[in-house]
This record gives structure tokens, C-alpha cells and sequence, in this order.
């Protein structure tokens, strides 16, 4: 992207660079300041502020003066004196801009490294971590620059998305483990259906496909083609499609635009990754803008239809917010690459209503076969329309923090703002109706997510608005680089001033996901192995007769084999007996409650169980326990009793009362 020689406010090109980095830097320092006093608020003396937090932000205070006077002084007749003075002293980074970005790189490993262990470096995490990781991001953006490989603008922003990209790589890298016991809640179950789909190469057995996300029980699959992969394969696996789904994305995305700088193209494809993991958006759904920016072509709308047909038919089997994904992100396509001229209304929108209304149908007919085939009865697949609604999780409030609504705002809130900037004068250059769709279809998304988001087992996150974000960013980028087709001739947007706007909104994702980093727990392999061995010779002991072994948490062991000589048992997996419970499927849990009765099975393993009820003002996710409770850990304990305690590791082993 070339810069213009003046901007629409008359800056020359140095002055606009200038405001732009002043502003980034403005904006760490003031984001520190406010969370450095708000951790330190109440814990001192000091106007009730703790004195030994508050010298820290000393330095946060000064580069934020400094950035705050380099603005005023840029807008005052000294402005080409503060240009010639910076460029005086930033010259000489030309000649060690490689050490400088090898430095910065190491710098921010270490601090990542240090961060996510939990490590305590003395003297350094004194200092707001924020500023810390900011000013590496500042540094790295003027190193690159400084290669003469970027234009300042884009050092910008591609130096503040690779930061969020490893974050994000930071977070999963713990997760690529040995420990054959699950890492979180669902990872059990999620692995066991992925097993589903090679059922009889593992149990030697037809068992029912998954009913939950079967999509994404698909792409996990693959690793079972090769049985004897180790459990850190599966994971690995995982990792890739939780990066890789979302690139692949982006980079059909920036190749959409046509962008002709291949380092624009690379830093938009960054920003798309970590913007799209502010919800995040599950690998499996990021499948469908994938398949619309991969297939969708303007000039042959059938040929589009088609991939529209094969998106639908992906989200059928994917989760059901997202039937209209597909037929939705071509329309939006459609609108945003295609003018009125002279189509008449009808003309112009019946590819749009064709693409959104035949996808939806396609979804639901793609819900259909599979459930037809999957072997599990059709009811299985409406528990979503059966759960229960809380519309306080929208709110802020103690447990769910600053509520979904708030959280939405702050992610997508800046995008709007850049719409609008870049869009400016010349918002009456296309017709109306147009705008007016964009804004009905983002608004429906939103408020569909927000519904969702109400839904018991709906999280404290934007998982539920991925659509939503999804969408606005595809819009914003359009319409930021110019290719949102206009109906009358006009002058340019400006691209350079959306590309400077677009370059700030890579702080968001960045805040949000350092803030999300927290410490993690080593994993203790070794530990984890010596109690599966010490369950294999319980199993072994308890010998075939006399009942059925029930895995309800740890499935995956039986699928990856690491517990052997053991049938499975398909019903009563975890995550889909929480679904049932929290829907309130009485016929499924009847059964499950008299099977329990009947001593059905001769041991039951399962995570650790609790016969406590809690409350919504105390506790996060208190609906969802409080219906595992009633459902399952209740009529456990009623009918079986604890043999085995390995609590410490996540799971124990019942048996029947006698």
C-alpha cells in the first residue's frame, strides 16, 4: 500500500506516522494505568492505593505524558521540529534493526515463557506486564520499519498481530502434552468422538456417531487412521486446526482483495487469526468462511450457489447458530462486490435471499440425514431448543465479571468505529439498501448470539457471537481497502487512513488475549501414568463377570487404548449426559437413573463427584452444576460408592452398594 503525500487532514506522510505511533503508545500506557490502579486500589495507604504498586506505573506515567505532548506539539507550528527530531534519533536504528528484532523476539518469549509459568522474576513483573509486552510491540513495529521491508503503518500492525498470534501459540503449547489423563473438561469426550467415526477399527464394534459438534469429532478423526499415534499427536493434531482453520481463512480473505503487497496481505491474515480468536471461533465452524472466501465468485453465481450448498451442508453437522452461516457470508459477499446498477430490486436481491434461505434449508436437510444415519434417535438433536435461558450472564456482575454484552462491545465496538471513519463523506456514494442489509444481517447475528449466549452451558465468553464478529470483520476489512463496491462514481476512501484505523483495533485482541494468559500448571506425566496403570489392575482384578465397566470421564483412554480389555459401554459420556441433564431429558436420564438402580454396571469412572448445590451470586457456571448434581451426581452416590480416590488427578472409581 503506497502512503499519500498529504492525508485528508493536510499531516504530511511523517506527521501521520507520528500521531499513529503516539497514539499506540498513548493507548498501552493509558490501558496500563487503568489496570495497574485498579489492582492497587484499596490495598494502601496512599489516597487508599498500595505506594509499593504505584511506583511501577512511574515509567507507564511518563511514556504516556511523552506520547500525550508528542500529539499536542504535532498539531502546534512546532511540528516539523518534533518530525526532524525524532528522525534524528530513530536514523541510527536503521543500522541494527536485526539485532533489535532478534532482541525484541527473545525479549518477548522469555516474558511469555515467564508469564505463563507462573515464574516471578524479581524487579521486572513489578512493572505492569501490559506496558512491558506494549513496548516490545512498539519496539518490534520501529525495528521493522526500520528494515526498509515495511512501512511504518504496517511495521504497526503487524508487529501487535504476530504479538496476539503468540500469545495464542503460548497458550496451546502446554497443552501438547504426554499426560494420558484429560487436560480439560471436555477434552475426554471430545476425543472419544472423534473415535466414533473408526468405531469398528477401535471397539471392533458399530457404535452411534456423535450428536454434539459432529463436525468437529470429524476433523479430529483423522489421527485414528494411524492407531498406535501416542495421545501428544492428538493434540498436536488439535493444535494445528485450532491455528491453521483460521489462517487458512484469513489468508483466503486478504487474497480476496487482491492486495498486492504480500506484507499487507500477511499482517491482515495475522489480524484476522487474533481477532477471530477474541470469541474464539471453533475450529470446525471456521471451516465455512473458509469454503465462501475460498469458492465465491461474484461473475458466476451458480458456481458460488454450489459452495454455499457445500457450507450448509458442513454447518448441518456443525452446531445450529451456524445453519445460516454459509448462505449469510456469501450475501454478504454478494452486497458487498456487487452494485445496483441497473438491476431492478427483485433482480438485485433474489441471489441474496437465494443464497441465505437455500442454505438454511440445506443445514437443516444436512441435520437430518446425519441424524438418520448416525444411529442415535432424532430427539438427540434438539436438547439446544430445550435449555433454559439466564439473561444475567449478559450483564457484568461478580462471577461472570463484565457480562457478554460489555465484552461484545469492546470487541467489536472499534470496528464500528472504523466503518464509519473510513466510510466518512462519502457514506451516500452506494445505495442505501445495501448499507441497511449489512446492518439488519449484523444486527440479527448479534442478537441471535446474545440469545444464545443466555443459554445454560452458553459460557462467559463471545464463543456464542463468532458469527456475529465473524461477519463485521469481513465487512470492516472490505470497506477499510476500498473494495466495497460503490453505486456512484466517488473519490477514493482513503485507504491509508482505514489502514491506519484498522492497524489500532490489533490492540484489542491483544489486550484480551495477554490478559487471558494466565499461569498454567505443569503437567506431571508420570504421575498421571502410574494411576491408569494402577486402574488397569483394578479392572484386571475386578475380571470380566458381573457387570459392565461405564466410563462416563476418560473415555479417550479406552479409545487410544491406553486401558485395554475393557468393552465400551456408548452411553453416558460426559459431555452428552451434561447435555441431557442441563435440557432436562427425562426419558434419556430415566434410563440412566434405572440403569444405575439395577447395578448395571460393575464400576463407574468419573471425574470427582459432588453432591453440593450452588448458587448463581457465588459461582461460576452454578445452573450447569447444579443440574449435574440433580441428574447425575446424586443418583450416583445413592446407588455407588467410591473404591478407588484419584481426585488429584481428576477422576475416581465407583462401585455398586452392596
Amino acid at each position: 500500500m503506497e502512503e499519500k503525500k498529504n492525508s485528508d487532514r493536510g499531516e504530511t506522510p511523517s506527521a501521520s506516522i507520528l500521531i499513529s505511533y503516539f497514539c499506540a503508545v498513548l493507548l498501552i500506557a493509558s490501558a496500563s494505568m487503568g489496570i495497574g490502579l485498579n489492582r492497587a486500589h484499596g490495598l494502601g495507604s496512599v489516597f487508599g492505593y498500595s505506594g509499593s504498586m504505584l511506583l511501577p506505573l512511574l515509567p507507564v506515567l511518563i511514556t504516556g505524558v511523552l506520547a500525550l505532548m508528542g500529539l499536542v506539539l504535532l498539531r502546534t507550528p512546532y511540528r516539523d521540529r518534533v518530525v526532524s527530531f525524532v528522525k534524528r534519533n530513530v536514523a541510527w536504528l536503521a543500522k541494527i534493526w536485526l539485532p533489535g528484532l532478534v532482541f525484541v523476539a527473545l525479549a518477548y518469549f522469555a516474558l511469555g515463557f515467564t508469564r505463563l509459568m507462573g515464574i516471578q522474576v524479581p524487579f521486572l513483573w513489578r512493572f505492569s506486564e501490559f506496558w512491558l509486552f506494549g513496548t516490545l510491540g512498539i519496539f518490534g513495529a520501529v525495528f521493522l520499519s526500520q528494515s526498509r521491508r515495511f512501512q511504518p503503518i504496517q511495521a504497526l500492525l503487524l508487529s501487535f498481530s504476530l504479538m496476539g498470534f503468540g500469545f495464542i501459540l503460548l497458550k496451546f503449547i502446554p497443552e501438547i502434552n504426554s499426560n494420558p489423563l484429560a487436560y480439560d473438561w471436555s477434552e475426554s469426550s471430545r476425543f472419544y468422538d472423534a473415535s466414533l467415526f473408526f468405531a469398528r477399527l477401535i471397539y471392533g464394534k458399530k457404535v452411534p456417531l456423535p450428536v454434539l459438534d459432529p463436525s468437529r469429532a470429524l476433523l479430529q478423526s483423522f489421527p485414528y487412521l494411524l492407531p498406535s499415534l501416542p495421545i501428544w499427536a492428538h493434540r498436536l493434531w488439535r493444535t494445528f486446526l485450532w491455528i491453521g482453520m483460521p489462517s487458512s481463512a484469513g489468508f483466503f480473505l486478504a487474497k480476496r482483495l487482491k492486495l498486492q503487497d504480500k506484507r499487507v496481505s500477511l499482517g491482515l491474515t495475522l489480524w484476522f487469526v487474533v481477532y477471530t480468536f477474541l470469541c474464539p471461533v471453533y475450529f470446525h465452524l471456521m471451516v465455512i468462511p473458509l469454503i465462501i472466501l475460498a469458492g465465491f465468485d461474484k461473475d458466476r453465481l451458480w458456481r458460488s450457489a454450489l459452495f454455499v450448498v457445500l457450507g450448509s451442508i458442513w454447518a448441518g453437522i456443525s452446531r445450529v447458530n451456524w445453519f445460516p452461516a454459509a448462505g449469510v457470508l456469501a450475501a454478504i459477499l454478494y452486497i458487498l462486490e456487487v452494485p445496483k446498477g441497473e438491476k431492478r430490486f427483485w433482480a438485485y436481491w433474489s441471489w441474496p435471499l437465494l443464497f441465505v434461505f437455500g442454505g438454511l434449508a440445506v443445514a437443516f436437510g444436512s441435520q437430518a440425514v446425519y441424524a438418520l444415519l448416525s444411529g442415535n434417535p432424532p430427539e438427540a438433536f434438539a436438547t439446544s431448543f430445550n435449555s433454559p435461558l439466564y439473561s444475567y450472564r449478559l450483564f457484568p456482575s461478580e462471577v461472570y465479571g463484565l457480562g457478554v454484552i460489555a465484552q461484545m462491545l469492546i470487541a467489536s465496538l472499534p470496528l464500528w468505529l472504523v466503518i464509519l471513519l473510513s466510510l466518512g463523506k462519502n457514506l451516500k456514494k452506494w445505495w442505501a439498501v445495501r448499507h441497511l442489509a449489512l446492518v439488519s444481517i449484523l444486527f440479527v447475528l448479534m442478537l441471535a448470539g446474545l440469545i444464545v449466549s443466555m443459554k445454560i452451558g452458553g459460557g462467559n465468553n463471545l464463543h456464542n457471537l463468532d458469527l456475529y464478529l465473524v461477519s463485521l470483520a469481513m465487512i470492516t476489512v472490505y470497506i477499510v481497502f476500498d473494495r466495497y463496491q460503490m453505486d456512484e462514481p466517488a473519490a477514493s476512501l482513503h485507504p491509508q487512513f482505514g489502514f491506519s484505523l484498522l492497524t489500532f483495533t490489533a490492540l484489542v485482541p491483544f489486550f484480551i488475549l495477554l490478559a487471558g494468559m494466565q499461569p498454567v500448571t505443569p503437567s506431571d506425566s508420570l504421575d498421571a501414568v502410574e494411576k491408569v496403570t494402577e486402574l488397569q489392575a483394578y479392572l484386571d482384578q475386578a475380571g470380566p463377570q458381573g457387570g459392565e465397566i461405564l466410563f462416563i470421564q476418560n473415555r479417550h483412554l479406552l479409545s487410544q487404548k491406553l486401558i485395554n480389555l475393557v468393552d465400551l459401554v456408548p452411553e453416558y459420556d460426559k459431555v452428552f449426559l451434561m447435555e441431557m441433564a442441563m435440557s432436562h431429558n427425562t426419558a434419556y436420564l430415566d434410563k440412566f437413573h434405572q440403569d444405575l438402580a439395577d447395578h448395571r454396571f460393575k464400576i463407574i469412572v468419573m471425574e470427582p463427584i459432588s453432591a453440593s448445590f450452588q448458587t448463581p451470586e457465588s459461582h461460576l457456571f452454578a445452573e450447569e452444576n447444579n443440574a449435574w448434581t440433580e441428574a447425575v451426581s446424586l443418583p450416583i452416590l445413592e446407588h455407588y460408592h467410591i473404591a478407588l480416590d484419584f481426585s488429584a488427578e481428576g477422576f475416581i472409581v465407583l462401585v455398586p452398594n452392596d
